[in-house]
């Protein structure tokens, strides 16, 4: 009897501690359900946090390298202040050359990578925005185009550029080959051929008159990235044409050369530069420190309504404005 008694109690016992730990048990999958969807959460709220933050950094980033690639809206666009001599000078040339139909030529001379085509860029897409329709611009490089090529390339940007301004989608013929037919001389007459007979696609341009006169004209702009390379010891037959269009043609002619040489005048021949303008610009650089540090600051703050932006500029202006 006693041992019937013994096991019984042995059984409930072991009842008991099955019943306790089935309930510690389903205790400890409820904790561990609550630490989890809190750990969960909080993972999330963390990931939201994280993703705004990157969201932000990533447009103060792109805006940051599209400021020092200068390749920002026009209006946006910094430049240092120890080039607004230079500045000022191109966007004379230019405006007078599209708004007054003005003939020009002028050399820019600086370090590779230091504001010559930049300049010249900012201020066309400063122009096109209120005079899209009166000028046309031919792009050629020394390193890419040999003087063929380049007689080639005047024609073919040439016709598609005046194609686009008068609309002209009838022609189905390709034209700048016919342009570019023949030996230079006969290119060049065709293209001023071509230039005379364009006027500016306007509402008041429909008289005779004004078609007809300087005013009417559509005005063209060359660019030359290293333009020294074309004034080689062979004929600069290239140049010598295009700086004799400068002073004859009857069409407004720019003509703005980029290069790194300061001694371009003696690569020039007798006669190219005697119907060059003479006219040499040189891009300043910084005279002083109290210069660069302006022109540092000026290039690398941020101008955005952004947490990113505004802690690096609150770093730069702690950087800079150290003494030590």
């Amino acid at each position: 009897t006693d041992t019937r008694v013994e096991n019984a109690d042995n059984l409930e016992d072991r009842v008991m501690d099955s019943e306790q730990l089935r309930k510690l048990k389903r205790m400890r999958l409820i904790t561990k359900s609550v630490r989890e969807d809190v750990s969960f959460d909080k993972q999330r709220s963390n990931g939201i946090t994280k993703s705004n933050h990157d969201v932000q950094f990533e447009e103060f980033k792109e805006h940051l390298l599209r400021q020092l690639n200068n390749t920002l809206p026009p209006k946006n666009t910094k430049f240092p202040g120890f080039i607004m001599d230079a500045y000022d000078e191109v966007e004379r040339i230019l405006k007078q050359s599209v708004i007054q139909k003005e003939s020009h030529s002028a050399i820019l001379v600086a370090p590779r990578s230091y504001y010559k085509t930049a300049m010249i860029n900012h201020h066309l897409a400063l122009l096109s925005g209120k005079y899209n329709q009166q000028f046309v611009t031919i792009r050629l490089n020394g390193l890419i185009h040999t003087e063929q090529a380049a007689i080639n390339s005047i024609a073919t940007q040439l016709e598609t550029q005046l194609q686009q301004l008068n609309n002209d989608k009838e022609s189905g013929k390709d034209t700048s080959i016919e342009i570019s037919s023949g030996s230079l001389t006969e290119v060049f007459e065709k293209i001023l051929k071509v230039l005379d007979s364009s006027a500016i696609n306007m509402k008041h341009a429909e008289t005779h008159a004004f078609s007809s006169s300087r005013a009417g004209k559509v005005s063209v702009i060359f660019i030359f990235d290293e333009i020294d390379t074309f004034a080689g010891p062979v004929r600069q037959t290239l140049l010598y044409n295009l700086f004799d269009m400068v002073e004859h043609a009857r069409v407004p002619v720019c003509i703005l050369g980029c290069t790194t040489k300061l001694n371009i005048l003696e690569f020039l021949e007798k006669r190219v530069r005697s119907r060059f303008s003479q006219r040499i610009i040189v891009v300043p650089q910084a005279k002083s420190l109290k210069e660069f540090t302006c022109a540092f600051k000026t290039l690398l703050k941020v101008e955005m309504d952004n947490a990113a932006a505004f802690n690096w500029n609150k770093k730069i202006d702690a950087l800079l404005d150290n003494d030590r």
